[in-house]
C-alpha cells in the first residue's frame, strides 16, 4: 500500500528531508546514455512499461517520490516539442525483475498500481545538443499528483505509461542506456585544402567499450591520404577548444589535452583513406565511467597560414559489462495485451527520480 513509513513522516514533518535526485542507471547521471528509445513520447499513442531495479536507487529502504523525468536524446535535437492530449502514468511495486520482464503487460503487474498523473502533457522544445558532450536537461517532467512511497522491501519499481492520440509520430527519442559504453563526437573539423575533409570516427561497438575491451579510433579523409599528422589521445578535453585563429588557422580548435600522440599511418579504403588506432582498456572495474578523448591534427601547408588542420573530437565513456538495472516493453497500441522489448538485452530510458530517499 502507498503509506509513508514513520521515519519519512517524521522527517517531512520536521522539515529535515531534502529533495534529491537519483538517475537510473547511475552512470548516466553526468554522462549521456549510450543509446536512445522511441518510447515513451515517440508517438502520441502508445503504452510503455519500465522496471527499475530496487538496487539501482542507491538507498537502503525506499523513496518518497514526488516526480520523475526523462531527457532528450542528443542526436534528435533540436526539436520543436510535442503535445499529448491524454497521458496516464501509473506506478507501483512489482516482484518481477528487469531480467525476467515479460512482453505481456499484465504479467509485470504483481501488485496495486497507483495513478500519479492523468491529463494533457506538453513536451518542451529542445535546444541543439549535438555540438557538445554535456547531457541535456531532464525536462520531460512527470509531476506526481500525490507523492508516492516506494518501499524497496516490496520489490522493484514499475512505471506504466499510456497515451491516447491519433497515432501520429512525434519524432522524439529519449536518452536511454544499455549494456556497454558509448562514444560521441563533438566540435567540427577545420577545412583542408582542395575541398578534402577529415574526421575522427569511433568504430568500437558499445559492448567493446568496457574494462578488458578496446577503444578503436579511425581518422578518415575523403580524397587524399598523404597528410602528415598525429592522433591526440588523452583523458582530459579542452572545452570549448583552444582556438588556433590567432596562430593563423581560423576555424581550427585543439579540443584534447593529449596524454600521448600516435603518428597517422594511412591506408586506402573504398571511400577514401583511414589511419586506425586501437587502445586496449585495462580490465579494471575502477575505469567504469572514465572518459577518453581523441582528435587528429593534420599538416596541410595550403590550408592556412599555420599549415595545420584539426578534426572534430571523439569522447568515449567506458561502460560496464554488467547488465543495466532496467528493462522496457512498449508498443504503439495502448490497449494491446503485449508489446516488444525496446532492446535485445537489458536496457531502457534514462530516468531521473526525485524525492526523499530513506
Amino acid at each position: 500500500m502507498n503509506h509513508s513509513p514513520l521515519p519519512v513522516l517524521l522527517c517531512v514533518t520536521a522539515g529535515l528531508c531534502a529533495q534529491t535526485t537519483r538517475v537510473v542507471p547511475s552512470l548516466a547521471t553526468a554522462e549521456e546514455g549510450n543509446t536512445s528509445a522511441a518510447f515513451p513520447f515517440g508517438y502520441d499513442t502508445f503504452r510503455c512499461q519500465q522496471i527499475l531495479e530496487a538496487s539501482a536507487m542507491a538507498t537502503p529502504s525506499g523513496v518518497l517520490l514526488t516526480d520523475f523525468a526523462y531527457r532528450a536524446n542528443r542526436e534528435d535535437t533540436p526539436h520543436s516539442g510535442f503535445s499529448l492530449t491524454s497521458l496516464t502514468v501509473q506506478i507501483g511495486a512489482t516482484t518481477q525483475s528487469s531480467a525476467a520482464m515479460s512482453t505481456t503487460y499484465a504479467a509485470n503487474v504483481t501488485g496495486a498500481m497507483t495513478t500519479v498523473f492523468s491529463g494533457a502533457f506538453q513536451g518542451p522544445a529542445q535546444p541543439a545538443l549535438a555540438g557538445d558532450v554535456i547531457p541535456g536537461a531532464f525536462n520531460l517532467l512527470i509531476m506526481l499528483s500525490t507523492p508516492f512511497t516506494h518501499n524497496l522491501a516490496n520489490g522493484n519499481l514499475l512505471i506504466d505509461i499510456t497515451a491516447s492520440g491519433v497515432g501520429a509520430r512525434t519524432n522524439f527519442h529519449v536518452d536511454a542506456a544499455s549494456l556497454g559504453g558509448h562514444c560521441l563526437k563533438w566540435g567540427q573539423s577545420g577545412q583542408l585544402s582542395g575541398s578534402d575533409y577529415a574526421q575522427v570516427v569511433c568504430s568500437s561497438q558499445r559492448t567493446a567499450l568496457v574494462p578488458g575491451g578496446s577503444l578503436d579510433v579511425a581518422t578518415t579523409t575523403q580524397l587524399y591520404g598523404t597528410y602528415p599528422g598525429a592522433l591526440l589521445v588523452g583523458v582530459n578535453r579542452v572545452h570549448p577548444g583552444f582556438d588556433l585563429a590567432g596562430l593563423g588557422a581560423p576555424g581550427n580548435f585543439v579540443r584534447v589535452d593529449p596524454t600521448f600522440l600516435v603518428p597517422l599511418v594511412w591506408q586506402q579504403t573504398f571511400i577514401g583513406w583511414a589511419s586506425t588506432f586501437a587502445l586496449p582498456i585495462p580490465n579494471n572495474q575502477r575505469l567504469v565511467g572514465a572518459a577518453l578523448h581523441a582528435q587528429s591534427v593534420l599538416g596541410d601547408a595550403a590550408a592556412n597560414q599555420l599549415g595545420l588542420v584539426t578534426t572534430d573530437a571523439a569522447r568515449a565513456i567506458v561502460g560496464s559489462a554488467q547488465p543495466v538495472p532496467t528493462q522496457s516493453v512498449a508498443g504503439q497500441d495502448p490497449i494491446a495485451p503485449s508489446g516488444q522489448f525496446q532492446f535485445s538485452g537489458l536496457g531502457g530510458p534514462v530516468v531521473a527520480l526525485q524525492g526523499t530517499f530513506f
